[in-house]
């Protein structure tokens, strides 16, 4: 069962950015499984059948699916498209450390959400990491 639909999509690119439109971000892209699916895929890992929880807790369950959603989309919104009150059409480029705090930020907002359903205290210095078969996760800085 899918956590959140296509009328939630608008959402999605409100919490990235707003006054995204489906014209650069549009609906197969938002509902990719590289996308929708990883983020739906690790809240219901992190919380259980989505079926199971309570109203309320779905509601906290969406909205996390939402924000994880726009996290994993953000770091790949490299510019935006600005128009000018002279009707010019202006390329705004978004650097890597915008994407990265936007997508670092979404991401802590939806980890509070499944804290809401799971009655933790969010460690925001410890943020969910999903372990996947024969990776590792390393820590540090890539530079010369």
């Amino acid at each position: 069962m899918a956590i959140f639909d296509t009328v939630d999509y608008p959402e999605v690119r409100r919490v990235l950015f707003n006054g995204l439109d489906s014209a650069a971000l549009p609906d197969p892209t938002i509902g990719s499984e590289m996308h929708k699916g990883e983020a739906e895929k690790e809240v219901i890992e992190r919380l259980g059948a989505f079926e199971s929880l309570s109203l309320e807790n779905k509601a906290h369950a969406k909205k996390a699916a939402i924000l994880l959603t726009a996290a994993i989309i953000a770091p790949t919104i490299t510019f935006l498209i600005g128009t000018s009150s002279d009707g010019s059409v202006t390329r705004i480029p978004v650097s890597y450390a915008e994407r990265s705090e936007k997508a670092n930020s979404l991401r802590e907002r939806a980890d509070m959400e499944i804290a809401e359903v799971n009655g933790d205290a969010v460690r925001l210095d410890e943020p969910y990491r999903p372990s996947l078969p024969g990776t590792m996760v390393v820590q540090g800085k890539l530079g010369w």
